[in-house]
């Protein structure tokens, strides 16, 4: 009743395939115009990501009236990209659409990338008397893009609120049900491309 755990796992797939063809015979409309002695260009992606993360929230209550709520977060994240191309001219036979039938000018290209991102996450939220609030969040970033002498980055905030309206002194009543007051600090980044 006081503490939340939490565990989640995700695995995520893309793949794609691309053909551009112009077959052998391929009338063209130049000032000119000649058979094409054809071309094509195929390729395809595949992109594959594990994602998994930890958190937990314990909640107490202390001194008749202070809540305090803690919690943590684990993320790890492995992402692979590929791509994978052929490209050439003059095609033997028509209606084939098979690299196999490339003869000149044959080009083949391929990519692989894989991006790991770990962070950390640490908070404490308090909540005094139902008007006074506090919070503060430390973050912990490590990511392969970040580069080799930059691998970790740590971000965090600060907040602090007061809601004056619930105050037994407050005078307006219910003229002015919710009057708030609210401070906060903090740094963000973001991993590059």
């Amino acid at each position: 009743d006081w503490m939340n755990l939490e565990a989640d796992f995700g695995y995520d797939r893309s793949t794609g395939s691309s053909l551009q063809f112009r077959d052998k015979g391929w009338r063209t409309t130049s000032s000119n115009p000649t058979a094409s002695s054809g071309f094509m260009q195929k390729g395809s992606l595949d992109n594959e990501s594990f994602t998994t993360s930890f958190s937990g929230a314990a909640n107490r209550t202390f001194f008749n009236g202070l809540n305090a709520t803690f919690t943590g977060r684990y993320v790890y994240t492995d992402q692979t990209l590929r791509a994978d191309s052929a490209s050439g001219t003059n095609i033997v036979v028509s209606d084939i659409e098979t690299t196999d039938a490339i003869t000149n000018n044959f080009s083949l290209g391929s990519q692989k990338q894989t991006i790991r991102d770990m962070g950390f996450f640490f908070g404490a939220d308090f909540d005094y008397l139902d008007r006074y609030i506090f919070g503060g969040l430390i973050r912990r970033d490590g990511s392969s893009l970040f580069g080799a002498g930059n691998r970790w980055q740590t971000f965090g905030r600060g907040s602090a609120a007061w809601i004056a309206s619930r105050e037994p002194w407050w005078p307006a009543g219910d003229a002015l049900s919710l009057f708030k007051l609210r401070a906060s600090v903090g740094t963000t980044g973001q991993r590059p491309r």
